[in-house]
């Protein structure tokens, strides 16, 4: 089964308000089920993925920002750059949609 991985406080908001993950780069994720890992605990949750898609981060809706817990753009920049320290607006990201099964 493909997995990802989530820090811990991500994958705290996986039952309650997330149900999109937005990673820097063209990463390969296939519809069909995903195991979100806890990067802490190891603890596993189990996702349906929905819809991959492919474009700069300037250009994702702001209805997949919020699937995120982002604002907007710039705070999607704030947010991720903990994780991808050269991240811009200009860079590639891959939004996958989920939902917990």
């Amino acid at each position: 089964m493909q997995s990802l991985k989530l820090a811990p406080k991500e994958f705290r908001e996986l039952r309650l308000t997330k149900s999109a993950t937005i990673r820097e780069g063209r990463k390969d994720v296939k519809l069909g089920l995903l195991e979100f890992e806890n990067t802490e605990s190891g603890a596993v949750e189990v996702a349906n993925i929905l819809s991959v898609q492919y474009c700069q981060l300037l250009h994702v809706s702001l209805e997949d920002l919020a699937k995120d817990n982002m604002v907007n753009p710039a705070h999607a920049v704030m947010k991720l750059i903990e994780y991808y320290p050269d991240i811009t607006l200009n860079s590639e990201i891959t939004v996958i949609k989920f939902e917990i099964v």
